[in-house]
């Protein structure tokens, strides 16, 4: 079993659909490069769980969190290492699920500053800052299991407050606006300073040229040509179920 970390991501016409963000080597288990059929298969049995996280920072209660299972497939591409999920259940429809859609920028603008929300090997959520500008990677970067991430592609980031582990993949990079501007690849190991990758989310905007491979056809289904989407909860009317007139 694998563990990765991942987010909901907004529509340019605020939906709210589940689309769930993630890293594309989460789903490439077993060829790495492309995905098959039976790695497609498997991620859309996947359980994605939110709110699992520690009541407080230095607080020893752990909330259980909120888990929900199976979901469908709608593009990635290996270039910038993304993947776009759709869940089977929507958060917005279960009561005090609490979930965030994130606001995203894919107008390739250097970010002023990065942060990570991310699981590392599976634990309640954790924050790992860069507080400098971070960069494009102008090198070309040789993985592990032999895949190749041209340079530029991805952003450079230098951690100096928090670090990220196995289980971090895929986790939400956020610029100085709060808006998702990539998503964790990799990088090194150990405690800060250390440098990451993520893959940038204005080149996974047109991917590789296809709705399979690409994020605009799903988070921009209308075209609008949106540079930005802000970060928002599900929108709920608390009070009585009953309404009355003051004559009534």
């Amino acid at each position: 079993d694998a563990t990765c970390s991942g987010s909901l991501v907004m529509t340019a016409d605020n939906s709210f659909r589940p689309y769930f963000l993630t890293a594309f080597h989460c789903i490439d288990a077993d060829s790495p490069g492309y995905l098959t059929s039976s790695e497609i298969a498997e991620s859309e049995r996947w359980m994605f769980k939110f709110n699992y996280k520690k009541t407080d920072c230095n607080g020893s209660y752990v909330a259980p969190g909120i888990t929900y299972n199976g979901a469908a497939f709608r593009a990635a591409n290996v270039t910038s290492d993304f993947a776009l999920m759709e869940m089977t259940t929507n958060p917005a429809n279960v009561s005090n699920s609490n979930a965030v859609w994130l606001g995203w920028d894919k107008s390739g603008n250097i970010p002023l500053s990065g942060t990570y929300i991310h699981h590392p090997q599976g634990t309640p959520m954790k924050i790992s800052f860069d507080p400098t500008g971070l960069i494009l990677n102008n090198n070309n970067i040789n993985w592990d299991n032999g895949v190749n991430s041209p340079a530029n592609t991805h952003w450079l980031t230098s951690l100096n407050n928090g670090t990220a582990e196995a289980g971090s993949s895929g986790s939400p990079l956020l610029n100085e606006n709060k808006r998702v501007i990539g998503q964790l690849h990799g990088g090194g190991d150990g405690c800060p300073t250390v440098a990451k990758v993520s893959g940038a989310f204005h080149l996974s905007w047109t991917g590789g040229g296809t709705n399979e491979t690409r994020l605009s056809n799903w988070l921009d289904p209308r075209g609008s040509g949106a540079q930005t989407t802000n970060s928002s909860y599900y929108p709920s009317i608390s009070g009585s179920d009953y309404v009355c007139a003051s004559n009534s």
